[in-house]
């Protein structure tokens, strides 16, 4: 199969769907300039033309450089000159059709320094029989990806800087796969739902997509905006050998390996000690930044009035802290020790207040008793809260005050199922019940790797083609339940405007029956809002999310 596209033409394969019907699969398209020698550290090149007639896209390009790989037979793959996409059409755009089709593109997850938009782990099967085109990509990581020392020309979110450049892509060359260019969701999960949250709030990107699904994270995460960004890239190029003079020589030149290898070492004491896994993700831009993508703290963003028009969805699972939970098993001797490792990092707090905040945490979640191991699942409630629930509400509360025209729909995810395969990747004990992080994937993608076939009839086959549904109705019409067409016998209702009255959180509970709830947590959110009130002011509209000022301090 050979489409033509602005670069030249590409050749695709053409494959069968769970359900008979073909479609078609263009691999490993590069939409950038690989990102080496003087582009390391660059916003990304377009691709003007390809180098050959026909460019072969039966196979996927290579994963870029991280530190675990998903599968991990990928690492043999990896490599700097990584800018990848993949497009899958359920039909192609012949001379005479209009192309209609709803387009999704997938932003993968993986803390802003894992992962790939690969197949084996995203597979779109599912997703194509709902006749949508779906786009998954690969941007750069970790240190190559998020590095920021402006002083030496190296601004930040490259990353980021990558997606926007696909958005962009997809924009101009979808049509030629019968993607409609006007219609497209834009959809991440975890660091990728963050990610999607950034593009909703940057003017840049904004202008390149019409919806936006944001799972499992949203801009406001504890774990996106990167602190003391200067200082972990001078020591960085400290640990590459630079003497103070030549930090940008040092780090153009230095082996790709050794880079990606030295980034955990930059980590401050505080920040290991309050699991932060990944020095190198996304910056507040300085003035000079070349081709920006963020300038101004996210807060503020959001609060313009009316930025936008375009309809969000985002949610949560029943237990994300569950992530952490075989690491908060093996340290709970270390809670137990020092409660003060319960309290959120992002409360600057003095050695005093902390331990003042640290036992009302204590005394709330665990009343008189120690943290001690029969006392795990609470310690992970503690960290789903700090991790992703809190950030959740204030994006939600947010939105509902400020972004009125813009519909926002929330849910959480309760299906415990047998695809919930992402708890076993992770090492969860078993006897934690809930919905870990990640736990959603298996339900809209297929993965090759993780295995998800299902009996059909089963539960999960259900539930993921409730699931399948719901995402790309929301990606068709702007609603998951359209009152016609959408094929679902439930109503989803968005979270109501809240000018100046109470915010209510209201939810669609996925499960084997669909409900709305509200404000799910509500106690647990109640004491953090108070926690942070006290101990920081105004938690929802202080001007610096999570004690870092606008210069990512």
């Amino acid at each position: 199969v050979i489409v033509q596209i602005a670069p030249g033409k590409i050749r695709g394969v053409k494959q069968v769907l769970p359900n008979g019907k073909n479609y078609f699969r263009f691999s490993g398209i590069p939409y950038a300039e690989p990102p080496v020698g003087d582009l390391r550290f660059k916003p990304p090149v377009p691709v003007q033309k390809f180098d050959r007639d026909v460019l072969d896209c039966q196979k996927e390009g290579s994963n870029c450089y991280s530190y675990m790989y998903y599968p991990p037979e990928n690492e043999e793959f990896a490599s700097e000159d990584c800018l990848f996409l993949n497009v899958y059409t359920p039909k192609l755009l012949k001379d005479q059709d209009v192309a209609t089709l709803p387009v999704m593109l997938w932003i993968h997850g993986g803390g802003f320094n894992l992962g790939s938009g690969d197949a084996a782990v995203y597979g779109p099967e599912f997703l194509l029989q709902e006749e949508v085109v779906v786009v998954t990509c690969n941007y750069r990581l970790g240190t190559f990806g998020f590095l920021y020392l402006p002083s030496v020309g190296i601004y930040g979110n490259m990353g980021l800087k990558d997606q926007r450049l696909v958005l962009k892509w997809v924009n101009e060359n979808i049509s030629r796969f019968g993607g409609d260019p006007s219609n497209v969701t834009l959809f991440g999960e975890s660091a990728g739902g963050a990610s999607v949250h950034l593009n909703y709030l940057a003017d840049s990107s904004r202008q390149y997509f019409h919806k936006a699904i944001c799972m499992s994270g949203v801009s406001y995460n504890p774990w996106v905006l990167q602190s003391n960004p200067e200082a972990k890239a001078r020591k960085l190029a400290e640990l590459m050998g630079a003497k103070s003079t030549s930090d940008n020589d040092t780090l153009m030149e230095a082996n790709a390996k050794d880079l990606l290898l030295h980034s955990p070492d930059v980590l401050s004491e505080n920040e290991k000690r309050t699991n932060k896994y990944f020095a190198f993700t996304p910056v507040v831009e300085s003035e000079c930044s070349e081709e920006s993508f963020l300038m101004e703290n996210f807060i503020s963003s959001m609060m313009k009035p009316n930025m936008t028009k375009i309809p969000m969805m985002t949610g949560v699972t029943s237990n994300e802290g569950l992530l952490v939970a075989a690491q908060l098993s093996r340290d709970i001797e270390l809670y137990g020790a020092d409660s003060k490792m319960i309290v959120p990092q992002e409360l600057p707090l003095d050695e005093n207040r902390l331990k003042e905040a640290a036992d009302e945490v204590r005394r709330f979640f665990f009343g008189d008793n120690g943290i001690t191991v029969d006392r795990l699942s609470t310690l992970v409630d503690i960290m789903s809260d700090n991790m992703f629930v809190m950030a959740a509400y204030v994006a939600s509360e947010l939105h509902a005050r400020y972004q009125n025209e813009a519909p926002l729909y929330f849910y959480l995810d309760s299906f415990e199922g047998k695809l919930n395969k992402y708890r076993t990747l992770f090492s969860v004990p078993e006897h934690l019940e809930g919905v870990c992080h990640a736990d959603e994937l298996l339900y809209l993608f297929s993965s090759t790797w993780m295995g998800t076939d299902v009996e059909p009839g089963s539960r999960e086959d259900k539930f993921r083609s409730t699931m399948c549904k719901l995402w790309t109705n929301f990606a068709k019409y702007g609603n998951p339940t359209p009152p016609t067409n959408g094929g679902i016998d439930f109503v989803w209702e968005p979270v109501k405007p809240a000018y100046d009255s109470q915010f209510v959180l209201s939810a669609a509970n996925l499960n084997d029956e669909l409900t709305m709830i509200e404000n799910p947590f509500l106690e647990r959110v109640q004491f953090w809002r108070e926690i942070f009130a006290r101990y920081y002011g105004n938690y929802l509209m202080n001007e610096s999310v999570g004690g870092k000022t606008y210069n990512g301090q």
